[in-house]
């Protein structure tokens, strides 16, 4: 997913087949477009995980999952 800081809104959007089915998330995270919608990487994290989804952080740098948000460029997460 790459919604150029409206992840949350797709995901909102999708509440009704992201409970339904086993789905794996990966997603861009754009830190300065979600801050213009009010929004944090943390807030789409802290909604998959209402959902049931397990969410990690994702860096280029060496592609291991974290649980470290606030700087991450990447979201994975699975239900």
């Amino acid at each position: 997913m790459d919604c150029e800081g409206s992840e949350l809104l797709v995901l909102k959007g999708a509440e009704k087949t992201l409970k339904k089915n086993k789905i794996k998330i990966f997603c861009e995270i754009h830190h300065d477009y979600l801050s213009h919608f009010g929004q944090s990487a943390q807030d789409i994290v802290n909604y998959l995980k209402k959902l049931g989804f397990q969410a990690y952080s994702v860096s280029l740098n060496d592609l291991n999952l974290g649980k470290e948000f606030y700087k991450c460029e990447y979201i994975y997460a699975h239900n």
